[in-house]
């Protein structure tokens, strides 16, 4: 496994442009969007044009195991441990390590973006539970940015999982 840096990574989300239609949760975020964020905006919650931006990701525990399926008949013949293939019903979940709680778990890492001064969330993002806060934040910020270009940030606030100097420069 490859590992891959904050610093690898930022300048290359940063030039990709994210198409909503072509997200499998286009039609849920139009929703949002339109029933949430733009009348927080228009009311005056959260304010687009300088929003201070607080992110931080939270486990989605799914099951307590793989959810996965045999699609063999070994066992009927008497093999219990064959290496066969799967059917994995939530292919794009994995394990990650909720700190908080010391244990692993199975199932998607939610990374919030919130706007800090009204504790109302602006950009929800699902990933694999596998993948580290600051890398989560990155993803979820560019994608953010890519459907919400009218949006400004004017400030940015995280926690120690985010404390790297590429961080750092970009915001500066």
């Amino acid at each position: 496994m490859e590992k891959v840096t904050v610093a690898d990574l930022l300048p290359t989300l940063e030039k990709t442009d994210f198409k909503l239609d072509e997200q499998p949760y286009s039609s849920l975020f139009k929703i949002y969007q339109k029933e949430f964020l733009e009348i927080s905006v228009s009311t005056g919650l959260i304010h687009a044009d300088a929003l201070a931006l607080a992110g931080d990701g939270t486990p989605v525990v799914t099951s307590h195991r793989e959810r996965k399926k045999r699609i063999c008949k070994c066992k009927e013949n008497g093999i219990h441990d064959c290496n066969c293939n799967r059917y994995f019903s939530q292919p794009d979940c994995d394990i990650g390590w909720d700190s908080s709680r010391d244990y692993y778990y199975h199932g998607y890492d939610l990374y919030m973006l919130v706007d800090s001064q009204s504790d109302l969330p602006v950009f929800p993002h699902f990933s694999c539970a596998s993948k580290h806060d600051s890398h989560g934040f990155l993803h979820a910020f560019f994608i953010m940015k890519s459907f919400l270009p009218e949006y400004s940030v004017s400030k940015v606030l995280l926690d120690s999982a985010h404390d790297t100097m590429p961080y750092y420069q970009y915001v500066n």
